[in-house]
Order: structure tokens, then sequence, then C-alpha cells
């Protein structure tokens, strides 16, 4: 039996099972790293309207940035990884200092983080082939506290 919950904060509806979402509570990089990518490979046969408000699917481009951009941020812990109706992926960390989210598109991402109610990274049309770059913005993110 599948069971499916609402991940979406905008209200919509992801038919996404919840035993992806709950397998990527573990504390090491390399417990979580295979969860994440069988969902993102999930979400790709994600098809239109899949949100029941003509949400697009997501795209093949946008599924090989997201795997690409999980495997150079393994160090980090498990991200929330939340489909958005435009056909893009988000990854997104929450804890009790601040938040992060990469919001991963066809051409580039863009980051947001902020660690202690300051905006540390506020940045978009960002391109997949600097590694410096995603590197100094997991380091950012590698700060936020998001132990349960």
């Amino acid at each position: 039996m599948n069971i499916y919950k609402n991940i979406l904060p905008n209200g919509y509806i992801a038919k996404v099972p919840l035993t992806f979402e709950s397998s990527l509570k573990y504390q090491s990089s390399e417990d979580f790293f295979q969860p994440c990518m069988h969902l993102i490979k999930e979400l790709a046969s994600l098809e239109e309207n899949w949100d029941a408000h003509n949400g697009e699917a997501i795209s093949k481009t946008v599924i090989t940035n997201a795997e690409r951009l999980l495997m150079n941020m393994r160090s980090l812990p498990a991200p929330d990884i939340i489909p958005s109706p435009d056909s893009t992926l988000s990854f997104a960390w929450d804890g009790e200092n601040g938040w992060a989210q990469i919001d991963i598109g066809n051409n580039s991402f863009a980051v947001y983080v902020e660690l202690n109610n300051e905006v540390l990274v506020k940045a978009d049309r960002l391109p997949y082939n600097d590694p410096a770059q995603i590197e100094k913005f997991a380091a950012y993110i590698a700060k936020i506290d998001t132990q349960d």
C-alpha cells in the first residue's frame, strides 16, 4: 500500500510516497545518498498535472542537474527534495539556526542561505559548471544545525 503525503508548502498535493521522505532521515552522507538519488529518480516519473493544479512534469535536464548537485554536496545533511509545479526541483535544509534552499532549473540554479537571521547568500542564474562556487555554498549550508 502506498501512503502519500502533501509535501508542498503552498498546499498543493504531490503524490510522493511517504516512505521516501522518512528514508532521508540519516546522519551520515553515505547513508542518505542512495535514498536521495532514488527519490530524485522517482520524481522524474511525475506526470503533467501531478499536483492537480497543472504542475509540469520535472524535465530530464533538471533531474540530471539535481543528481550532479547532490553528488557535489555529499558531505551535507540530507536535504528535503521538493518538486515544483514549474518543472524544477528544490533542495532544502531547515534548522534551529537557519535555513537554505537550492532551486534547480534546466540551465541554472538559485541559492538562498540564511544563518542566525542573516542572509549569507541570495543568488540566482548560477551556472552548474563552477565547482568552487558550489563548494562555497555547501560550506555555508553545512553550518545549519539540521539535527532533529
